[in-house]
């Protein structure tokens, strides 16, 4: 038994340590989220305030994709995805969310699509590995 988690670990440490800087990403985003509703003096919803709306969908946003990624990037590096396209992925992934979060502060568009794509990237690459692992 700990030799397989002995051969599991160094494939699971990248993923962990993406993991851990995406939590203080949440952070970050959840302490704007709260700045900007003192700001604007709302407790529950976004008051018709159009910056308080933009920060809770970012933080949202980040909320709802993130931890799919993180759960297949878990899954491929047991499929024995490649280390160095574990950290392709890894980086993509916070990439993406950072991207996606400055495009809906900004309302850049171009942003946007750019996150979106780095983030949908990493599932899709991380759910056809668990899927060749699985059927081949």
């Amino acid at each position: 038994m700990d030799a397989v988690i002995v051969q599991v670990l160094p494939a699971l440490q990248p993923v962990f340590a993406y993991a851990a800087i995406l939590g203080l990403v949440f952070i970050g985003l959840s302490a704007m989220t709260i700045r900007e509703r003192r700001i604007a003096s709302v407790s529950l919803g976004d008051g018709d305030n159009e910056m308080l709306r933009r920060r809770i969908r970012a933080h949202a946003n980040f909320a709802e994709y993130v931890p799919i990624g993180l759960f297949l990037l878990t899954g491929a590096a047991l499929a024995e995805m490649p280390i160095w396209l574990i950290h392709v992925c890894g980086i993509a992934l916070i990439a993406g969310r950072l991207l996606h979060a400055r495009a809906i502060y900004t309302g850049d568009g171009r942003l946007r699509i750019a996150g979106m794509g780095a983030t949908l990237t990493v599932i899709g690459l991380a759910s056809l590995t668990i899927l060749a692992r699985v059927v081949i």
